[in-house]
């Protein structure tokens, strides 16, 4: 069986973050090592200032553990890390992770601005870990963060759209990008730039929702790394990541606003994840551009 580390958030209230990526591991036939980066009491979001232990210490010793036992993982996910100091600890233990593939969520921002209580240097921060990685998954937010380009949701066009594409493969040329929620044609896209440098767009197919859908980059990264972990192609998994969300934001469109905090409904998508790991099925995306 695969192993994927997960390294984020746990965020001890609803499926948010670390949650939700174990579970995504265990339906997909995966096994999940934890390296929490930081324990919250809620998430960042909507639940004021959550309680927080960082784990840097405890991090370093598990590293160490591990090693000790020869573990190697076929994928290692990072998502949320919340503070310098810990990114600077994921950078000097790095290179002592035995790993075959690194993902990397730049979780950091969405609609516009940072997440709260994050520093105005974190963006460059994150940036320098992402030059590590082999797949990267930011929402367009963090991608203009990462690019170093104002953001432009409301004006967003494919002219627009190609040079955010061209400035992340200059800034992460050996890098394959995954950018999320992405407006295209009165709807979400997720653009992906291969090894070649060349991007395609791939259109959901749920009109775009003006509510704000907590923990679906948590989700969509678990599934684009652990199928990584199965030897899935990363064209793939994106498209089995944006199919499985689909699923499960139709079912949380109707929770209340207070209910979103605690996390997507799930029940759809671990059903059609569970029919992928059963019987292999064939994914069909809908590619509408290439660059």
């Amino acid at each position: 069986m695969q192993k994927m580390l997960i390294i984020e958030d746990l965020s001890a209230l609803g499926q948010i973050s670390m949650v939700s990526a174990i579970s995504v591991a265990t339906i997909m036939n995966v096994k999940p090592a934890l390296l929490p980066t930081i324990i919250l009491s809620t998430q960042s979001e909507g639940f004021g200032a959550p309680v927080s232990l960082t784990l840097e210490q405890w991090q370093n010793k598990a590293i160490e553990h591990w090693n000790s036992l020869e573990q190697e993982f076929d994928t290692m996910m990072i998502g949320y890390i919340g503070c310098i100091s810990g990114v600077q600890n994921i950078l000097s233990f790095l290179p002592l992770i035995r790993k075959k593939k690194l993902v990397v969520d730049p979780a950091m921002a969405d609609q516009g601005s940072l997440y709260p209580n994050l520093p105005l240097t974190y963006p460059s921060m994150i940036s320098t870990l992402c030059q590590y990685a082999d797949v990267i998954v930011p929402n367009l937010t963090e991608a203009c963060l990462l690019a170093q380009v104002d953001y432009a949701n409301d004006s967003l066009n494919q002219s627009k759209l190609n040079q955010l594409v061209d400035k992340l493969v200059q800034r992460f040329p050996s890098t394959e990008i995954i950018i999320t929620g992405v407006p295209l044609a009165n709807k979400l896209a997720v653009v992906y730039v291969n090894k070649q440098n060349i991007a395609s767009s791939m259109i959901w197919s749920v009109e775009s929702i003006a509510r704000h859908f907590y923990g679906t980059g948590d989700i969509f990264t678990a599934i684009v790394s652990a199928c990584l972990a199965k030897k899935m192609s990363t064209k793939k998994a994106v498209k089995i990541a944006i199919n499985a969300l689909e699923l499960a934001v139709k079912d949380s469109a109707q929770l209340t606003d207070h209910e979103l905090l605690y996390g997507l409904k799930m029940t759809r998508l671990q059903e059609y994840l569970l029919d992928i790991e059963g019987n292999e099925l064939d994914i069909e995306g809908n590619e509408i551009d290439e660059k």
